[in-house]
């Protein structure tokens, strides 16, 4: 029998914003609103309850005003009257309809934006799964697992596909679900569609067998006739003392900036302006205007990572980072640990280099309200 019937794919759940469709014109009112100290709400509650625009800001701790609100919600009307199906996708989806696919939507997003995003669809999806209204998010296992049952399939039958590593892949192949990116996806479909005119009938096996995606399935056998080669070691190797390992692992041994950058590179508002040869003043104004992140030291200082620093300024692009995130901590440790879409590097050192579309748009996929 031909390897490529063989696959027990039966569904395809999609990621919808970043994946399915884009907002071409971006306010993002949500991260307006939790951006300036919230305290009486959490990123998390936003996207687990249906909570309006409005409901959401009586309960942070800014004073906005009718004329703050209303101009909010303006943003938000744009944004959901500018969501469109990403290019190609709609070719995609008619695609997988024709194999005979089942197809789920499974999005973490504010109530606001999830009937925009369903009449956008090219025809309804056989399944919806959306944070708001089960109360939770991925990479949550329940969530996976709803997908599940909503589709009427078991984790090893539904492909899921998104475009952020730890919600859309990590997180369902956690309970069994094989998973990949959007761009992987997308090259292979659009490829076969264009050789064949079609998806074939060995489709979603034939895409996992291919060698996209991180642990779908194993690689089917060789159709050559040639035995697969054999690489053998050469055993434990001779015995060593104590001493001499631990010099041979300190030569070996990188420093992690993921996990100790608060401890290492923090510097008081003054120690910071004197290093960087600036007045106070100037430093001030860079994290007002969000060029700089600093760390709440107490009520009356601020602490700076000086990493974030090159000839006395800040990076460029830090700015634009910082503002996806709630608070600057969070945005701080996103910067400093390397990421699959900064090419496995550290963010701030893309910036440093250059790379700031890059770094910003790997930086829109991390807590999106929409």
């Amino acid at each position: 029998m031909d390897w490529l019937s063989m696959s027990d794919v039966r569904a395809v759940c999609f990621d919808a914003f970043g994946t399915l469709v884009e907002i071409t014109d971006k306010r993002q009112p949500f991260r307006t609103l939790l951006r300036e100290g919230v305290k009486g709400i959490t990123a998390d509650e936003v996207l687990t309850r249906p909570l309006s625009l409005r409901e959401v800001a009586a309960r942070v701790s800014q004073e906005l005003g009718e004329d703050g609100l209303t101009e909010l919600e303006r943003d938000l009307q744009a944004e959901c009257a500018s969501i469109r199906l990403r290019p190609g996708m709609a070719t995609i989806w008619q695609a997988l309809r024709a194999r005979g696919l089942r197809i789920g939507v499974c999005s973490n997003l504010a109530l606001p934006y999830g009937g925009p995003l369903l009449s956008t669809l090219p025809d309804p999806p056989d399944a919806v799964i959306l944070s708001y209204e089960v109360g939770l998010v991925k990479p949550q296992p329940a969530i996976f697992h709803l997908v599940c049952d909503r589709l009427g399939c078991r984790p090893a039958e539904i492909l899921f596909v998104g475009d952020t590593p730890c919600a859309d892949v990590e997180g369902p192949q956690a309970i069994g679900m094989p998973a990949m990116l959007i761009s992987e996806f997308e090259e292979y479909t659009r490829r076969e569609v264009r050789e064949l005119g079609k998806l074939s009938e060995g489709f979603p096996a034939s895409i996992q067998g291919a060698g996209y995606g991180s642990g779908l399935l194993n690689m089917p056998p060789s159709d050559t006739g040639k035995r697969a080669p054999v690489i053998k070691g050469s055993g434990l190797g001779p015995l060593i003392s104590v001493e001499e390992g631990r010099a041979r692992l300190a030569e070996i041994t990188v420093e992690d900036d993921s996990t100790n950058w608060a401890a290492s590179e923090l510097f008081g508002t003054d120690s910071i302006a004197e290093r960087l040869g600036v007045s106070v003043a100037t430093l001030e104004g860079w994290r007002d205007d969000g060029q700089a992140i600093a760390f709440r030291k107490d009520a009356d200082g601020f602490v700076y990572p000086e990493r974030q620093f090159e000839q006395s300024r800040p990076i460029e692009g830090i700015d634009r980072v910082a503002g996806y995130f709630p608070f600057p901590e969070e945005a701080w440790e996103w910067l400093v640990t390397p990421n699959q879409y900064t090419d496995s590097a550290a963010p701030i050192d893309r910036l440093r280099s250059g790379h700031i579309e890059e770094v910003v748009r790997a930086a829109e996929g991390v807590n999106d309200y929409q």
